[in-house]
């Protein structure tokens, strides 16, 4: 079928109405303007689902959206903005497959706000209305960037939410003297600041990234952190992880648990890199990362095996080049969630990863060249773990744990 092209003109209404979606579940759906239009993206849906693995049901359920989405348009073959398709969940029917259909056909407006925006006003929404779209304006920089002097690249989600979160503790006990943040001061700069330590950097550079838009914004009239220095946060002595929990976790019945914690426990593979994995990593007993070829563990190779077998059984029709799937993401191209490795395993990916790198800084006595060849560290990342070779109560932790091992053993 010859694909349709969107119009381009828009019909004018006089008022804009929300659609009650849930009405439709006792009515019937009329048939829409554009019957061609409806076919086209069916079609899409049928190629689309046959790629991703979606069943008999979901296809079903994906073309009923798009009729009911197409049969209330106010224009006729415009794309459909994605807060409409939204709605659709009063139905019952899936949002984020129909959003990839109507998204593959080039039928989608995707004006929805980042969950980010949403975050920050939550955050705010007890400071002065001034304070409020101060810091609204900072976080658009930091999420759109700017293209007027000071130009500045737009930074990650997670750096927004992180200054702010360690910046609000000094919001807050402004907000109940202050009415803008162009009231702030050096010294009330220096009242706020923890004493020192990580508490001190980490609040002191989101404060730092907040005056600095607003000064080069022109929204303050100076800068009160300048020349403030941010110091180091406070290195975290890594810790090593109870034996008897590790063994549990490569003997698991369960194949998603015991493949995740082998390549975390026998091979100290970031959170990240394990999440992104795709199947073709797998190849005759060999991990591929990053442009390296890893030689399984027994262990691993074995466990990977098991959750092949089991991934295959659960999702034999999946389209995901992930290795690593699960119920939600089965039917995409979408990676598993940090927060569900966590919860497969029951513990944290990264503290598994550090108790490998651990074992290995006393293994190697402390061979810091080794352990940033192996696990891809830099040389000051090393040395948080090579430091603890020479700890006398790490030593005595060590001892314990060995003694511990040897009593559950007998």
């Amino acid at each position: 079928m010859r694909p349709i092209a969107p119009v381009v003109h828009r019909q004018l209404v006089l008022f804009d109405a929300r659609r009650d979606y849930g009405r439709l579940r006792i009515l019937t759906v009329p048939d829409p303007v554009m019957p061609e239009l409806l076919e086209s993206l069916e079609a899409k849906c049928l190629d689309l689902g046959e790629q991703r693995g979606w069943t008999r049901d979901l296809t079903g359920a994906v073309n009923r959206a798009l009729k009911v989405l197409l049969a209330t348009q106010d224009t006729p073959g415009r794309p459909v903005d994605a807060t409409r398709v939204a709605m659709i969940r009063a139905l019952a029917l899936p949002v984020r497959p129909t959003m990839e259909v109507l998204e593959h056909a080039g039928f989608l407006t995707d004006d929805r706000s980042p969950a980010v925006t949403a975050w920050v006003e939550r955050k705010t929404a007890h400071l002065p209305a001034q304070m409020r779209s101060e810091i609204a304006e900072w976080a658009d920089v930091m999420q759109n960037g700017s293209t007027v002097t000071p130009r500045r690249h737009p930074r990650s989600h997670r750096t927004t939410r992180n200054h702010l979160y360690a910046a609000l503790p000094a919001l807050d006990f402004w907000a109940t003297t202050r009415r803008s943040l162009r009231e702030v001061t050096r010294d009330d700069v220096v009242a706020v600041l923890p004493a020192g330590g990580t508490d001190r950097s980490e609040m002191l550079s989101g404060l730092r990234s907040i005056f600095q838009v607003l000064h080069g914004r022109r929204r303050v009239f100076t800068n009160p952190t300048t020349r403030m220095k941010v110091g180091m946060p406070e290195p975290r002595t890594p810790v090593s992880m109870d034996v008897p929990m590790l063994r549990h976790l490569v003997n698991d019945s369960d194949p998603a648990r015991a493949a995740c914690g082998t390549l975390l426990i026998f091979h100290g593979l970031r959170p990240l890199q394990l999440r992104t994995l795709s199947v073709t990593d797998v190849i005759d007993g060999r991990l591929a990362i990053e442009g390296r070829k890893v030689l399984l563990a027994p262990q691993a190779r074995a466990a990977l095996k098991g959750y092949l077998v089991y991934r295959e059984q659960k999702w034999p029709d999946s389209g995901n080049p992930h290795l690593f799937i699960n119920q939600a993401t089965a039917g995409h191209l979408t990676p598993v969630t940090g927060k569900w490795i966590n919860k497969v395993l029951g513990t944290s990916a990264q503290a598994l990863r550090e108790d490998r790198i651990l074992d290995e800084a006393h293994a190697s006595k402390g061979d810091a060249r080794r352990l940033a060849d192996l696990f891809g560290l830099t040389v000051n990342a090393a040395q948080r773990y090579t430091a603890t070779v020479d700890h006398v109560s790490f030593a005595e932790h060590q001892r314990r744990q060995g003694q511990s091992t040897e009593s559950t053993d007998s």
